[in-house]
């Protein structure tokens, strides 16, 4: 998986109706070899697993990520102003302590 970021959507103007209105949602590009071995096709609805949680988007198949990769925009939705913290084997990181 990797990720890509655009330049009008990250937390600040997520929460622009104009802006949503130009990029409603999140795709999840596909390689058109990952898609044609899980039976994916544009449009479908996907779910994307990680071991820190889970995520349903629109497939978009596209040359325009590497073989065997998928790509979602990074911090697309993210509406915390601020930061968390972070658990990183099992000791708190990376953000100020609530």
């Amino acid at each position: 998986m990797s990720s890509r970021k655009v330049k009008y959507q990250h937390f600040y103007t997520f929460v622009s109706p104009r802006l949503r209105a130009v990029h409603p949602s999140n795709f999840v590009r596909i390689a058109p070899d990952v898609a044609s071995e899980q039976g994916i096709r544009s449009g479908d609805k996907v779910k994307v697993t990680t071991p820190y949680g889970a995520q349903v988007g629109e497939a978009f198949v596209t040359d325009g990520v590497a073989g065997g990769v998928i790509s979602t925009e990074h911090g697309f939705g993210h509406d915390e102003f601020g930061i968390r913290t972070h658990i990183v084997d099992g000791k708190p990181a990376f953000g100020i302590a609530m």
